[in-house]
């Protein structure tokens, strides 16, 4: 009875799977039928230059035969002669969908896009033609040779505009945040901007740093060191009288008082006077030199790495370790370390702060290149002089003028300025030519 049962199963399984081919069979034959009708009226209504019907049965056709790379080329094709450009670098996509090695509705959804003014677009596209046609085996070099122009013609658009700042003292990122500050100076006085070039401070003290925590902002004004609000009004100073003041964290700013260094925090109580530099505490860490050395102190004074350097490098305002890492020096030599103090990389002659997460540059054998955040080589030294990245651009120097390259080392904007700045995550880099302050802006694509 068991054989019986199981036979009855099979023969019925069979039969059922005969009847699923029969219907399969059915209807492949009924789409292939399909599919033909709708290329005979497609090729009908193209010929009567009716190209939107056209589309329309090649659309449908399309559906049926989803990897007919002709058809969708076929498509493009009309929405061109339609002057549809949103309806043809969509049709581009598709093509390119179904064969993403093929250069060619790149090439066109890229030069639509150009025409189009569209230039975010084009660059987003160009970038991912660039990736997919590079990693083929047999590269399609006249395409790629085309895209990587149109590349650095994108990346190398910039304008210059006159800048009210006769000096600038370089863009910071409390605590690697998206909004920047910068000191500048006018007529020997000082103020702070944005990263917009918004003036925030007035430019009328004798001296300035940037805005902490609290929105207090370190000022000197008649030979007295003191702290500021917002409106400009006089809030706290020093009771023994201080010859400079940092910049805020949470907690403490540092200051020199009686030409020792220390902290002061917001009611003025001072600790920790016992350094002959003291800079500001930022992501929880300092710098400070104490004994002819340098070291790393956290919020509790405590030093992760010891007093074992030489140097420490800084910027303006006393910081060091915005992105985590710090270029130190010992043995002549300069080095990238971890806030724990391992050496990441090193051998360097000089080196400048990291401006983002992006390269830093480093100078090696007498030139500048660039090294990542985790200590690697990524451009090797070729420049006479250079700063680091942000938004995929670093100025380098070429000879005693300066220009910029991209990430890949390609020169997008030609050295004709005798100085420029990092840029700012707007696009913005402060710059000198002629004698005169400028603002370069480059357009950010990516």
């Amino acid at each position: 009875m068991k054989n019986i049962m199981s036979l009855l199963i099979l023969v019925i399984m069979g039969f059922m799977l005969y009847i699923s081919w029969m219907n399969l069979g059915a209807y492949r034959k009924e789409n292939q039928l399909k599919y033909s009708t709708y290329m005979e009226q497609a090729k009908m209504y193209e010929s009567k230059e009716i190209y939107v019907d056209a589309v329309d049965q090649y659309e449908r056709a399309l559906k049926i035969k989803t990897d007919d790379f002709d058809t969708a080329m076929k498509i493009v094709g009309l929405y061109d002669k339609l002057e549809d450009d949103d309806g043809y670098v969509d049709a581009c996509k598709k093509a390119i969908r179904i064969q993403k090695n093929n250069p060619d509705p790149y090439m066109r959804a890229i030069r639509r896009y150009l025409e189009m003014g569209e230039k975010k677009k084009a660059y987003k596209m160009l970038t991912e033609a660039e990736t997919v046609l590079g990693a083929l085996e047999e590269k399609p070099e006249a395409d790629l040779k085309e895209i990587s122009e149109k590349l650095m013609e994108l990346r190398g658009e910039y304008t210059v505009r006159l800048c009210e700042a006769e000096e600038y003292y370089g863009l910071h990122y409390l605590g690697g945040g998206s909004t920047g500050a910068a000191v500048f100076s006018v007529d020997g006085k000082f103020g702070v901007m944005n990263d917009s070039n918004q003036v925030k401070v007035v430019p009328e003290y004798d001296f300035v740093n940037l805005t902490g925590e609290g929105d207090l902002t370190a000022v000197k004004q008649n030979n007295k060191y003191f702290f500021i609000d917002n409106g400009y009004n006089r809030r706290v100073i020093t009771d023994d009288p201080a010859s400079y003041l940092g910049v805020f964290d949470k907690r403490y700013a540092p200051a020199e008082i009686n030409k020792v260094c220390g902290y002061v925090d917001k009611k003025m109580n001072q600790t920790h006077f016992e350094y002959e530099y003291a800079g500001s505490f930022e992501n929880g860490y300092a710098a400070v030199k104490k004994d002819g050395k340098w070291g790393v102190i956290n919020l509790s004074f405590s030093s992760p790495t010891g007093f074992v350097y030489d140097e420490i490098k800084l910027d303006n305002y006393g910081f060091f370790a915005t992105y985590g890492v710090f270029f130190a020096k010992k043995d002549g030599r300069y080095s990238l370390y971890n806030m724990t103090g391992e050496e990441l990389a090193g051998g360097f002659e000089d080196a400048k702060l990291f401006a983002s997460r992006q390269p830093a540059a480093v100078k090696k054998d007498g030139k500048w290149g660039f090294i990542s955040i985790t200590g690697e080589e990524v451009i090797a030294p070729a420049y006479a002089d250079a700063d680091s990245f942000n938004v995929g651009y670093a100025p380098v120097a070429k000879k005693d003028s300066w220009g910029c390259i991209d990430l890949k080392g390609n020169m997008v904007i030609e050295p004709a300025f005798e100085v420029i700045q990092p840029f700012s995550n707007d696009g913005y880099a402060y710059c000198k030519q002629d004698g005169f302050s400028h603002f370069i802006k480059v357009t950010i694509y990516d």
